[in-house]
């Protein structure tokens, strides 16, 4: 799911001394959910992305397209 550290080439490992997701939720203080985050960090080098959602922190760590790349000012794709 998740690459190998791009900086410094750890592994992610289950034992969560690699590449390593978290996620993190702040409450209000009558614990309704205010905002969420999460995170992927390597352990070894200390680089890390957060993003608001799951899919968007796993895309953005591994390099590829985010979620919105999809969407384009030329739909048909006859721009040059």
């Amino acid at each position: 799911m998740i690459r190998d550290c791009p900086f410094c080439g750890t592994k992610p490992k289950p034992t969560g001394d690699g590449v390593i997701i978290t996620k993190e939720v702040m409450l209000d203080a009558g614990g309704g959910e205010v905002s969420m985050s999460h995170t992927v960090r390597c352990c070894e080098c200390g680089a890390a992305v957060s993003e608001e959602h799951f899919e968007e922190v796993v895309a953005r760590w591994n390099g590829g397209p985010m979620p919105w790349d999809d969407i384009s000012d030329d739909p048909d794709g006859s721009a040059p």
